[in-house]
């Protein structure tokens, strides 16, 4: 029988096991894919509040996936919580020295559901240049506007195009009506992947849990588009898993 194949998370830790590494771990298990996990900061948080964190130091983030780099290789990455901009480009450059053929994913969460803000897109510059490095980024539409400082997706494909940016996933859960429809750009092209928004059920960490699905798929070996499609089906069965705010887990 084949080993299936690894990734690796590197994400913050939520006591709820909703977000962060410990959804990555599950929502990985249920996709058919073993995972890692890196922790980058420690969070004080249930479902439903966030009251602070705690950012660990980028050495000892990277020192978490040196002892691992040791013993096991991983097909994709996928980054979640991150302190700043330079600990993202410490850690993308890392990683593509141990694990250069491995793409990586990267869920840019400048602020949780509570309102806590981490971080902003004030010097684009500096964080188009990481960017340029990672496979997809997966922005809900609030975050890309930060980022991009639009969500016309002709100008951000042309941004993409002009900068050398990765694959860009925005995501729908934020749209104004009831459809969930997430898009997928790149330099050339985009795809469209359609839903409709679960009103009588909400969850805590789909970003985790979408990005981690799609690390998974590329894993094993599908394209992005098949990935992300099959991510965001994922993540709809995980919505609609229960009426609680934390999500169930199952083989996909």
């Amino acid at each position: 029988m084949a080993a299936i194949p690894n990734i690796l998370s590197i994400a913050g830790f939520d006591p709820s096991a909703g977000a962060g590494v410990l959804a990555d771990i599950k929502t990985a298990e249920a996709n058919g894919v073993y995972a890692c996990g890196v922790m980058t900061s420690l969070t004080y948080q249930n479902d439903s509040d966030f009251e602070d964190v705690d950012w660990l130091n980028t050495e000892h983030i990277i020192r978490q996936i040196q002892v691992l780099s040791r013993r096991l290789s991983f097909a994709a990455i996928k980054i979640g919580l991150i302190s700043d901009v330079k600990a993202l480009q410490t850690i993308v450059s890392y990683v593509q020295e141990i694990f250069p053929d491995a793409p990586i994913i990267w869920d840019p969460i400048l602020s949780a559901s509570a309102g806590y803000d981490f971080h902003s897109f004030d010097n684009t510059d500096e964080w188009f240049t990481v960017l340029k490095e990672i496979t997809l980024i997966t922005p809900n539409r609030p975050e890309a506007q930060q980022i991009f400082k639009t969500i016309d997706e002709i100008s951000i494909r042309r941004m993409i195009a002009n900068k050398f940016l990765s694959s860009v996933l925005i995501k729908g859960g934020h749209s104004d009506d009831d459809k969930c429809n997430d898009v997928l750009i790149t330099a050339s092209e985009k795809f469209l992947f359609e839903g409709s928004k679960l009103t009588d059920f909400q969850k805590h960490g789909t970003g985790c849990i979408l990005s981690t699905a799609i690390a998974c798929n590329l894993a094993k070996g599908m394209s992005i588009i098949e990935a992300c499609r099959k991510g965001k089906d994922y993540v709809t069965k995980a919505i609609a898993s229960n009426d609680s705010l934390l999500a169930y887990h199952y083989i996909n």
